[in-house]
Formats: structure tokens, C-alpha cells, sequence
């Protein structure tokens, strides 16, 4: 069987478990965050860049 005819089977069977408790020998992306957040965090390093905050004496 081929990892998609895997996960349905697991899934028709009620599996609940992870992906990687169903197919341990499949690779795993490491985790990004969504697209709006990295979006955010992008924009707010690139105006730091841009605009530094000056402090105040």
C-alpha cells in the first residue's frame, strides 16, 4: 500500500492517532506558522528596519 491508501484505510478504520503514528517512516515538515502571522512578523521587522525607534535622552 502506498501512504494515501494508508491514511484512508486508517481513517475509514476510526484511526485517531498522528500522522506519524500512522506512518512513522514519512518524512514531517517542521511547523510554520500561518501565513498571516509571518506575514505580520515580516512587516513589523521591515519597518523596524526602515523607521528605527530612537531613544530618548
Amino acid at each position: 500500500m502506498d501512504a494515501m491508501q494508508v491514511l484512508a484505510h486508517e481513517t475509514a478504520m476510526g484511526f485517531q492517532g498522528s500522522l506519524h503514528e500512522a506512518l512513522p517512516d514519512a518524512p514531517v515538515k517542521p511547523y510554520r506558522a500561518p501565513t498571516k502571522i509571518r506575514l505580520a512578523r515580516t512587516l513589523r521587522r521591515t519597518a523596524d528596519r526602515l523607521d528605527p525607534v530612537t531613544m530618548c535622552s
